[in-house]
């Protein structure tokens, strides 16, 4: 984002994304005044908002630039900083991070008439060819090539956060630092590793494979893998199978459902072959029983192992 005016205001649950403009901003402050400036970051842990107004109108004593980050802030500490903006130096860049910005707030209306505002999707589970798309566009950063497959195998494995699949191209990239392209190979001795055991579950899972879900549940468990982060894998396995079947149950067609949950293709038809082996009414309960099962790792002092073996059987063990 080229640097016009001199706040910045960047929303939205996709952090990572967000965190790369910032990067932008410092390198359009460095070439404008000639020094990449350091970022000062400040949260309500660290300043309070309105300690903060004295150094934010004043230039810096070297005659650089600033780039100033403010996160974790309430509206109305916001708002309250934002009136002394017109005392804010040319050599400074304030930028306004936030998971959630309410288009009806007083705070949005004022940073929409002075701010650069945009916000960062995450990127859905069934968009997978942006998310492939961004990979192979990642490697490519790192002066690697990846095929089509092995990204898509990569977004399999890690999930769509692309804080993890950059971490993920990162180590691959240096792993196979003498050559110019990231192979199954790669991805299989290194890539997240440890959540292998986690994608085996799931596809055990779309299969209806008790057995072998039961199995790739004690690899998981012996990778270090978190019982609630497993949880929460497979309750998004459950999303698009619940509503690819409500749809289907509607007699709408495949190109239909397609375009009314804005799917991929090649992702509908493996989550149309992953719902087929459940019933709707499965599903449905599906969803309590591993809610249950969240509550139990996270509050209760019995086995997480334990809690989510029976949720599998609870959810599988029918057909």
């Amino acid at each position: 984002m080229t640097v016009s005016g001199n706040i910045f205001c960047f929303y939205g649950p996709e952090d990572f994304l967000a965190e790369m403009e910032v990067q932008s901003v410092r390198a359009d402050l460095g070439k404008k005044f000639g020094t990449l400036p350091e970022i000062e970051r400040y949260s309500p842990d660290n300043s309070s908002a309105a300690g903060l107004v004295s150094g934010l109108c004043t230039s810096s004593l070297f005659g650089g630039a600033r780039l100033v980050v403010l996160e974790g802030f309430e509206d109305e500490d916001l708002l309250e900083l934002l009136e002394h903006r017109k005392d804010f130096p040319d050599s400074l860049a304030l930028v306004i991070m936030t998971d959630k910005l309410d288009k009806r707030g007083r705070l949005f209306k004022v940073l929409s008439a002075c701010a650069a505002v945009k916000e960062f999707k995450a990127f859905a589970e069934w968009e997978t060819k942006k998310i492939i798309d961004w990979v192979i566009m990642a490697a490519g950063e790192k002066g690697k090539s990846i095929s089509h497959e092995d990204a898509a195998l990569l977004n399999e494995i890690s999930g769509p956060s692309l804080r993890q699949l950059s971490s993920e191209i990162e180590k691959l990239s240096a792993y196979a630092h003498d050559r110019g392209r990231i192979d199954t190979a790669d991805i299989n001795a290194l890539a997240v590793s440890s959540e292998l055991g986690a994608f085996a579950l799931e596809n055990a899972f779309a299969r209806r494979d008790l057995s072998g879900a039961l199995r790739s549940l004690d690899s998981a468990f012996r990778s270090k893998q978190p019982a609630h982060v497993l949880v929460g894998r497979l309750a998004s396995k459950l999303r698009p199978y619940i509503m690819i079947k409500a749809l289907k149950s509607k007699k709408i067609p495949d190109a239909g459902i397609i375009k009314e949950l804005g799917m991929n293709p090649y992702y509908y038809e493996r989550c149309l072959e992953g719902a087929s082996k459940y019933s709707l009414e499965e599903l449905v309960l599906a969803v309590d029983i591993l809610a249950s099962a969240d509550m139990a790792v996270k509050l209760s002092s019995s086995s997480p192992r334990i809690a989510l073996e029976t949720a599998l059987v609870d959810i599988m063990g029918g057909n």
